[in-house]
């Protein structure tokens, strides 16, 4: 026996689509019995996140972010394709899925909001370069000792290693 759409009369997205529930399904059901949450405070993703901290599962074979899912769940479909799932209580990336807390808005509302919560980032400045690129290759030390050298990732290492990234200086 199916559960009622938590969709309050729009069709569920999942209907008819067992694709969608691949794997264990763990994510998307835990999203659905939180849809009605209810509180003021952050409601947090309690599985995997993302280097950025936001929540993510699996959605009809792509990782998605959970705030997104949530959105979709609690709103329907983004208005339009310019639209996104953001939050307004500006913790999302501290996994915040609170479907209260979820809406969707353009990239520059987005933004806007924060800026106006002091969580914009404009990126992490580099640690690597060129010169530090050509030494990681040269050396024969592990890709665990060379990003605790460098202060990087292991996964950062083994892309320099592999040519993926720092292989011809940039131009100035």
């Amino acid at each position: 026996m199916m559960k009622p759409s938590p969709l309050k009369g729009r069709p569920s997205p999942l209907k008819g689509k067992p694709s969608a529930l691949r794997g264990k399904g763990r994510g998307l059901a835990w999203l659905k019995a939180h849809v009605e949450h209810q509180g003021e405070e952050c409601l947090i993703w309690p599985q995997s996140r993302n280097y950025q901290g936001y929540g993510q599962l699996g959605y009809f074979g792509k990782v998605r972010k959970a705030h997104h899912i949530m959105c979709l769940l609690v709103h329907g479909p983004a208005p339009t394709a310019r639209h996104e799932a953001a939050h307004n209580c500006g913790k999302g990336h501290l996994g915040c899925v609170h479907p209260k807390h979820v809406e969707w808005k353009t990239r520059i509302e987005n933004a806007m909001d924060t800026i106006m919560h002091g969580t914009y980032f404009k990126g992490a400045p580099r640690r690597l370069n060129f010169k530090l690129a050509e030494e990681i290759r040269a050396s024969d030390l592990s890709c665990v000792n060379l990003a605790k050298q460098y202060n990087v990732s292991v996964s950062a290492i083994f892309k320099v290693r592999r040519g993926e990234t720092w292989t011809k200086p940039r131009a100035t």
